[in-house]
């Protein structure tokens, strides 16, 4: 299962690199993103699954509690996801995208690798 969160650490980092390298890309790509059930759902689901599989193999990891803790809150996020109304995702993804400049979103970019990085870490 350690496999797993070594997955999806790669997958945040990798993201987060573009992030990092193209956040303009990132940016533009949100600002057109229309939020449907489906997109919504599909997002909800596979948070849940992600943060359950997190949670399982957390006492497997380096650091069992920071990497349940990350689990927990990714698995709320699903379900978060899963109960808001396409409307309301609309407007937070607007919110987000009309404040974020480029320089915010390389930050994240580059706190999303070290989280990546440190699952990658945590797990092998």
């Amino acid at each position: 299962m350690t496999i797993v969160i070594a997955g999806i650490g790669i997958v945040i980092a990798g993201v987060s690199l573009l992030a990092l390298v193209l956040p303009e890309v990132l940016l533009s790509l949100a600002r057109r993103m229309r939020v449907s059930t489906g997109l919504r759902i599909t997002a909800g689901v596979v948070r849940i699954a992600l943060g359950a599989c997190l949670v399982l193999a957390a006492g497997q990891t380096r650091f069992p509690l920071l990497v349940g803790i990350f689990g927990w809150i990714t698995l709320v996020a699903g379900v978060a996801l899963l109960l808001i109304g396409n409307a309301l995702m609309q407007r937070v993804v607007g919110w987000f995208t009309s404040r974020l400049a480029p320089p915010w979103v390389r930050v994240a970019g580059v706190a999303g690798i070290a989280l990546g990085t440190f699952l990658v870490f945590a797990s092998v």
